[in-house]
């Protein structure tokens, strides 16, 4: 959905739905069932972030996504965003959520029955380590 589409009239009315908040975040009003801020334009319903980028900077790149650095899927604020990869979008978002990566085994952490924080494979093969030690 490129931004030069739209006519005068129909920018207004997209800013109408723009509301800032104290940490600068533009929330967009309209949002899906995953809360992302939504527009329509000739019948095609898109993303508002990505619509606010392309105002901005020029249509994103097709093989990137815009991530929300402020973490909040409603805002699209430009300074807020910035174009990465799919794996990088998820990294980040797990680092928000306190879920640690293992970046040997490209995997997420999980807590092991002793509360500490290991990637299966990394389980499985300080298990491996430890009984060969026993056995020897």
């Amino acid at each position: 959905m490129s931004a030069e589409r739209f006519s005068v009239r129909e920018l207004r009315r997209i800013l109408m739905q723009i509301t800032i908040t104290d940490s600068d975040c533009w929330e967009w009003r309209s949002l899906d069932d995953k809360g992302y801020g939504k527009v329509k334009h000739n019948g095609k319903t898109g993303g508002a972030h990505r619509y606010v980028w392309s105002l901005v900077h020029g249509d994103p790149p097709k093989d990137l996504e815009l991530d929300h650095l402020c973490r909040n899927r409603a805002c699209c604020n430009p300074e807020h965003l910035e174009p990465v990869t799919a794996k990088e979008n998820i990294r980040r978002k797990l680092i928000a959520m306190n879920v640690i990566w293992c970046a040997k085994h490209q995997q997420n952490k999980g807590r092991d029955p002793q509360g500490k924080l290991r990637c299966l494979p990394c389980r499985a093969e300080q298990a491996r380590t430890y009984r060969a030690k026993v056995a020897s």
